[in-house]
């Protein structure tokens, strides 16, 4: 009997070490409008499904842009970044009364690797240049 409640025990830990939850990047930057910070707005990184799959199985992560143009993404969870992957990048106004002063095209993606990514968006009137990116690992 103690020789099956060890063996149950060892199979439990072995089968949940694959369990938790996705790797995460920490990912930081700034958001700009012809080279001034913009403020009072909220950055949306969505992940992307696999090919073939309808959903992805990891939390969107947002940040609310700071005073000087930054932000730092989270989930749920706080100060735990965003999930490793491709994301679709969008940026809305935290007061609907405002505008955000620039855009995004609607398909913009990056990619969050694993360690600290550094991604700098530039809006453009009309469609935006794309990011600037920093993935150190």
């Amino acid at each position: 009997m103690r020789t099956t409640l060890a063996g149950v025990a060892l199979l439990g830990i072995v089968l949940c070490s694959g369990c938790g939850g996705a790797s995460m990047g920490d990912v930081s930057g700034t958001v700009s409008f012809n080279g001034a910070p913009v403020t009072g707005v909220v950055v949306y990184f969505r992940p992307v499904p696999p090919p073939g799959e309808s959903y992805a199985a990891t939390k969107a992560a947002f940040g609310e842009v700071d005073s000087q143009g930054q932000y730092r993404l989270t989930t749920t969870n706080a100060n735990d970044g965003a999930a490793v992957g491709k994301h679709k990048v969008s940026i809305t106004s935290s007061d609907r009364s405002k505008p955000v002063p620039g855009e995004l095209p609607d398909d913009f993606q990056v990619e969050v690797k694993p360690g600290k990514n550094t991604i700098d968006l530039e809006l453009q009137p009309g469609k935006a240049k794309g990011p600037k990116i920093n993935n150190a690992g």
